[in-house]
């Protein structure tokens, strides 16, 4: 009988102190962190309050005018494209994707990051019309490599004579753009009318799009994007605005030949879209933030 009143009076005990560690809040199960708590969702990607407060760190002085709604929606874009194009990159096979870099709370941020630029430029390649090629350049106006040796017009007629060597040996297909490139760099008389002959002479591009174009001046990209695979240009002038004289900068600047270039294209794909960003506006739609 007294084991009996024992066992029942322990359990009466036991009672009373799990009822006072619940009203003390010792006994109740950890809340979720609110971090974990899920804000949106990106197709097959929950988007959760942690995504919201890496970025809103990272991003924290381009958006510091921004309303606390505004600046989350700023946010749930830069996750969006983010998340489309790992989504995309799996679906294409470019990757295997795991909780570490996607649909997790915790997420390894700097190597989702990294991921995710290097897909970036995989899906362009995929999606956009681009080219790849060679260009061979003589200057006869480089004051950048410093002051003309020799009057320019003698430069000008220079440096045609050592392109149009190289161009038409490359057209009958007696040598090649690197050992056309070779002839132009081991030529030391190029060094009077261009200190930077070597450097200037060869330049490769890959996969270049419209949007990212492999040159600097419009004309240079208008005439390889029109080239056909295996085509070569013919040999241009290119003009840029450059100082009247060197001696007096003050002066304003002028347009002025500086260098003779032919390009050759490699290789040309012709995806479906003209620019990546056209192709991320599309796809957006297939992927929509859903917020909760």
């Amino acid at each position: 009988m007294r084991k009996k009143f024992f066992i029942i009076a322990s359990i009466f005990l036991l009672v009373i102190i799990g009822a006072y560690l619940i009203k003390e809040n010792i006994l109740l199960p950890s809340p979720k962190s609110k971090t974990e708590k899920k804000v949106a969702k990106i197709r097959n990607e929950e988007i959760y309050q942690q995504d919201i407060e890496f970025w809103k760190e990272a991003y924290r002085e381009r958006l510091s005018n921004c309303s606390e709604e505004e600046r989350k929606g700023e946010i749930l874009k830069i996750i969006q494209e983010q998340s489309l194009i790992l989504q995309e990159a799996e679906r294409q096979k470019l990757t295997t994707l795991n909780p570490e870099i996607f649909n997790s709370p915790n997420k390894n941020y700097p190597q989702r990051n990294i991921l995710v630029d290097h897909l970036k430029g995989e899906l362009e390649k995929a999606v956009t019309s681009n080219i790849s090629g060679e260009a061979i350049s003589v200057w006869f106006y480089n004051l950048s490599a410093g002051k003309p040796i020799i009057p320019l017009e003698e430069a000008k007629k220079i440096a045609w004579l050592k392109i149009n060597n190289v161009y038409q040996r490359v057209k009958n297909g007696e040598i090649n753009m690197e050992e056309a490139a070779e002839i132009i760099k081991k030529d030391v008389s190029l060094a009077k009318i261009d200190h930077a002959y070597q450097t200037n002479a060869y330049f490769k591009f890959e996969n270049k799009t419209r949007e990212n174009p492999p040159f600097a001046k419009d004309e240079l990209n208008k005439l390889a994007f029109g080239l056909k695979e295996g085509e070569i240009s013919e040999i241009i002038s290119v003009v840029y605005e450059v100082p009247q004289d060197p001696e007096k900068p003050e002066l304003p600047f002028e347009k002025k030949e500086c260098h003779y270039t032919f390009i050759k294209i490699i290789r040309k794909s012709a995806g479906n879209f003209t620019s990546f960003s056209q192709w991320l506006d599309e796809k957006k739609k297939e992927y929509p933030i859903q917020s909760y």
